[in-house]
């Protein structure tokens, strides 16, 4: 199976850590690591440097899923799908400044999540620069 994109997830292991890596991985989809926590995701992305973030809104620590993307954009524009049980009209605010690619709405399954990541590397803004997903 051919790699099509490594992604970083981040949000409680019982809302977003059900996406089984088997499942993902049989649609080209590595999950090169998982945490609950912000600003342990900064250290997992220096680490293994992935192609996506997957982010709960609410997460444990000080930040949120939001102020996480902002910061591992100042290293690069890293497309991210957020996740979150509400979409009011501050969290909407919120994220139109940070623009993650996609929003989701729980509960969200394996393969939405999978056709989601899909319909986010398909996106026009969404190229590969030197074997490197970012947003154009």
């Amino acid at each position: 199976m051919i790699e099509l994109a490594r992604v970083l997830l981040v949000g409680r292991e019982n809302d977003i850590g059900f996406f089984g890596r088997r499942k993902f991985k049989t649609h080209g989809i590595n999950i090169v690591g998982h945490t609950d926590s912000g600003e342990k995701a900064i250290e997992l992305y220096t680490e293994t440097d992935p192609d996506f973030l997957i982010s709960e809104y609410i997460l444990d620590g000080e930040m949120d899923g939001l102020e996480l993307a902002d910061e591992l954009k100042k290293d690069r524009d890293i497309p991210f799908i957020l996740i979150s049980d509400l979409l009011g009209e501050h969290l909407l605010e919120k994220a139109e400044k940070v623009g993650p690619a996609k929003i989701m709405l729980k509960p969200v399954n394996t393969l939405e999540m999978v056709s989601a990541i899909h319909d986010v590397i398909q996106h026009p803004e969404i190229k590969m620069d030197t074997g490197r997903f970012k947003l154009t």
